[in-house]
């Protein structure tokens, strides 16, 4: 399962909560985080090294193997030397912007887009003041760009307002199953 949507607006409160109830782990797009001397220039995703996630990520979803990833640490701007290992077969939640790109959706079985209008986001960034410059600076713009090109929302199977309560996981669960069926027909 794939949780995206823009920063603030609870994707890993509800990957929590997903996690928690079905006994998945959660892979966060932040662990393929890029140091800011290696960020790239490109607008979307410029911050994220998304073909590492794609080679430890992706392609072993795709063929059914063990997930096994490092984690940047982004005080050193190092790969952590320890690994994470997902056994195959694990329910998996990859939850963060970016993990509807285009060239992830097919890997997922289920996904969910958490929305929330822009006025609640800023909001919120700066209820967190210490990050908000940074959000402001460093994030939004990439994000933005990856909605507008990308849509992730539209490649979601279920849309989620962020700025309600979630439903419970059962809810969730039910709703994702009835969209499946349906796109099955």
């Amino acid at each position: 399962m794939a949780i995206d949507g823009p920063g603030g607006t609870g994707k890993s409160s509800l990957a929590k909560q997903l996690a928690d109830d079905l006994g998945a782990t959660i892979i966060p797009m932040d662990a393929f985080l890029l140091p800011e001397r290696k960020h790239r220039i490109s607008a979307i995703a410029k911050n994220y090294d998304l073909d590492r996630f794609y080679e430890e990520v992706t392609d072993n979803l795709l063929d059914k193997r063990d997930i096994t990833y490092k984690v940047m640490d982004l005080t050193s701007g190092e790969l952590n030397f320890k690994k994470v290992t997902v056994p195959a077969g694990q329910k998996v939640i990859v939850e963060g912007v970016y993990s509807l790109e285009l060239s992830f959706r097919d890997s997922y079985d289920l996904s969910i887009f958490v929305d929330a209008p822009k006025k609640f986001l800023m909001e919120r960034a700066f209820s967190f003041e210490a990050g908000a410059t940074s959000w402001l600076d460093k994030w939004l713009p990439g994000e933005e760009t990856y909605m507008a090109a990308q849509h992730p929302k539209l490649g979601a199977m279920l849309v989620l307002d962020g700025t309600q309560p979630f439903p419970p996981t059962s809810q969730i669960m039910e709703a994702l199953s009835q969209k499946r069926a349906e796109d099955l027909v």
